[in-house]
């Protein structure tokens, strides 16, 4: 079924481009919405300032991104080979590197921590700058994840204790309290805490490093933290699947 209506959008792109293009801009912006209305709607009223903070982030990552993007496509054009689709291939590819590669605003984020809990505005003490995000499934929308909460707080690692102190959530984890850990990038990290260990709701979290710009020099630490929570359990190799999610739990 999937595959037959991947076919069908591919014609559909081929005999019907501009229509078909805007309908999928226009599906892809109302699920944005809903996912931020969502959200919105779950985060706690003490982290709605966080939400903020974190939207004006990501904001922030975008505008820098497309103006490198653009700067790069413009310098291309006019010193080394004035030719359009060459300029457009230069700034798709510079947004997406930029944008996925570089972390601009993590300053801010790190600046609103140290601001809540009363800290040195640019203080690297308290241990490694990470965003917790709560996600539940078949929230509304297709079979997917919606995030149901956002937390940003330190981590501290120590022989097999992993301490996360957040603005709304203080805990330190041990290898029990998750039945599964997964890595989903250079900086991200799935885990399936156990059904007694849960915040909001929230079936899965995605604990995202943002100590420093660049992202992908948080392998080491990742790998460190995956391996302390991992300890005395044999990890499997498979993706989070929909049989291994379990059944949503409302926060209340």
């Amino acid at each position: 079924m999937i595959e037959f209506f991947f076919v069908l959008y591919i014609l559909l792109m081929f005999i019907f481009p501009l229509p078909t293009l805007s309908a999928t801009l226009g599906a892809g912006t109302c699920y944005l919405i809903f996912r931020k209305h969502y959200l919105w709607k779950h985060q706690p009223r003490s982290g709605r300032k966080l939400l903020a903070v974190y939207w004006t982030g990501v904001l922030m990552n975008l505008s820098l991104s497309l103006a490198l993007a653009v700067s790069m496509a413009l310098m291309v054009y006019y010193v080394i080979f004035p030719n359009y689709f060459l300029m457009a291939f230069n700034a798709l590819f510079s947004f997406s590197v930029s944008f996925r590669w570089f972390d601009y605003s993590h300053w801010l984020i790190r600046l609103y921590v140290n601001r809540t809990k009363q800290l040195p505005a640019r203080s690297h003490q308290p241990g490694i700058l990470a965003m917790l995000i709560g996600q539940r499934p078949h929230s509304g929308v297709g079979l997917g994840m919606m995030p149901s909460f956002i937390d940003v707080g330190y981590l501290t690692v120590k022989e097999n204790r992993v301490h996360f102190a957040g603005l709304l959530i203080q805990e330190t984890w041990s290898p029990a309290q998750f039945s599964e850990l997964e890595k989903a990038g250079s900086e991200k990290i799935h885990m399936l805490p156990q059904p007694d260990r849960r915040h909001g709701g929230a079936a899965v979290y995605t604990l995202v490093l943002r100590d420093q710009f660049y992202p992908f020099r948080s392998r080491e630490l990742r790998d460190r933290i995956i391996e302390t929570l991992s300890s005395g359990k044999e990890q499997e190799a498979s993706s989070f699947s929909e049989k291994a999610l379990p059944r949503w739990r409302s926060a209340g």
